[in-house]
């Protein structure tokens, strides 16, 4: 058997479990897979080096060692998804790293343009493939509000511990 039969049979063996969280692991055995292939070949790692300032990452479906790639460039503001699910270990990795990421959004997402300005707020679970001007203006306010929130939150992170009572931890 070839390497990419290997990986068919247990793709189809993954999808075909009762358990979703278990289906999900079908784009961790596409990526070990992947990784190995470039690694015998010497085919280096997607670049993600163009991409523009604060942009929102499009795509049917991004594997783990992707989103370290974009990670790693720092120009990423979120990322939405056509397919995948919220238990995938792609999801909880940007979820542990802090960036938005949406999942499940269907194949119309893929159908918009390169560049378009779109909003994607992951804590409401929303997604604005053609914002209006005022809801642009009102996302960055609390795009700047949460920034806000989150330097101060860290600023109290390096104080003092204590417990509501008083006692240092």
């Amino acid at each position: 058997l070839t390497q990419s039969q290997i990986q068919a049979i247990a793709t189809q063996k993954l999808l075909a479990l009762d358990d979703a969280r278990m289906r999900e692991r079908v784009a961790d055995l596409r990526d070990v897979c992947n990784a190995m292939l470039r690694q015998l070949t010497g085919q280096p790692m997607q670049d993600f080096g163009d991409l523009p300032e604060d942009a929102i990452v499009v795509a049917e479906e991004l594997l783990p060692s992707q989103l370290f790639a974009l990670i790693d460039g720092g120009r990423v503001a979120g990322v939405a998804m056509a397919a995948g699910g919220a238990t995938s270990h792609v999801a909880l990795m940007a979820s542990a790293r802090g960036l938005p990421m949406l999942v499940g959004l269907g194949d119309d997402v893929l159908a918009l343009p390169a560049g378009r300005m779109v909003l994607l707020d992951a804590e409401r679970g929303r997604f604005d493939g053609e914002p209006s001007v005022e809801e642009q203006a009102r996302f960055a306010t609390l795009r700047a509000e949460n920034a806000q929130r989150a330097a101060e939150d860290i600023a109290q992170a390096a104080g003092p511990g204590h417990t509501r009572d008083g006692v240092h931890v």
